[in-house]
């Protein structure tokens, strides 16, 4: 309350539990959540006699302390995405026409970055456009990834022809080559699927990670790049110097969503914020 932080309701339950914490007179400004046929989950649903019943009931309970009204579209498929945001005007329209609650007074969002670069116009005041802000969606030069994965090389060996390198030997060295230990694996949520197809960056090059990932280490072949020494920089996801290791790539690399890979990263990694 004292951040005057705005809470997303959608259930009866949920307001009277806010009720009960704060005090009727102590709300603070509510955000009312609709379903409109989408992601079914925190949204209230007005397509049945029961949904529109406790529709009006969360209205009498938080009154004037209703600011915003909102969904989350589930598709940006043109067609589904139409479909949504029809729905969504239909749902607000019904709310407009059984209560008090008038549509200059209210806050109206909708859609996400995806919807923005749709194209379509929800007819919505605001979008909560995320992925854009950080770089994750919709990049151009306005718009930057603001996250870079980094970590340090921590030994240099020279390896004969014949070596093999990690678990289960799944790498052999067909000649003499010279590998970079680095500080980072998956517990790191530097993943699996990244064995034999992972890419870092060292002094601006792009560097084949080899061998399965370890828990906390992977190997890079840094036999072209002579110099490579204990405590250089390694780039696991984002620029350095002229080169860099894309959204796109990554995603591809290991089929995850880089959102995904993101809150991995940041629950297992020390931060460090940077201002450019």
């Amino acid at each position: 309350m004292e951040d005057r932080v705005e809470e997303l309701v959608g259930t009866v339950d949920g307001v009277k539990s806010l009720i009960e914490t704060r005090g009727q007179g102590a709300l603070p400004r509510l955000h009312f959540s609709l379903n409109a046929d989408g992601m079914s989950r925190d949204g209230l649903e007005l397509s049945t006699a029961g949904g529109r019943e406790a529709c009006k009931e969360i209205l009498d309970l938080a009154g004037e302390r209703v600011v915003g009204l909102c969904t989350h579209f589930p598709s940006n498929e043109p067609k589904e995405l139409a479909d949504s945001i029809a729905r969504f005007q239909d749902d607000l329209s019904w709310i407009f026409a059984n209560s008090g609650l008038r549509r200059e007074d209210v806050l109206v969002h909708g859609g996400s970055t995806l919807t923005l670069a749709s194209g379509q116009d929800p007819q919505t005041d605001m979008m909560r456009c995320g992925a854009i802000l950080y770089g994750i969606a919709g990049s151009r030069p306005d718009f930057q990834s603001t996250l870079t994965l980094k970590s340090r090389v921590i030994s240099v060996g020279v390896y004969p022809k014949g070596s093999t390198i990690g678990y289960d030997r799944t790498t052999c060295l067909r000649r003499d080559r010279v590998l970079a230990s680095i500080a980072l694996g998956y517990a790191n949520g530097y993943c699996r699927q990244l064995s034999g197809s992972g890419v870092v960056l060292i002094r601006g090059r792009c560097l084949p990670v080899l061998g399965k990932i370890s828990m906390n280490t992977i190997v890079a072949d840094v036999t072209d790049l002579p110099g490579v020494v204990i405590g250089d920089e390694v780039v696991a996801f984002g620029r350095q110097g002229d080169q860099a290791i894309s959204t796109k790539a990554i995603e591809q690399l290991t089929g995850r969503i880089i959102a995904d890979l993101f809150t991995d990263w940041g629950q297992r990694n020390p931060r460090v914020i940077c201002q450019r």
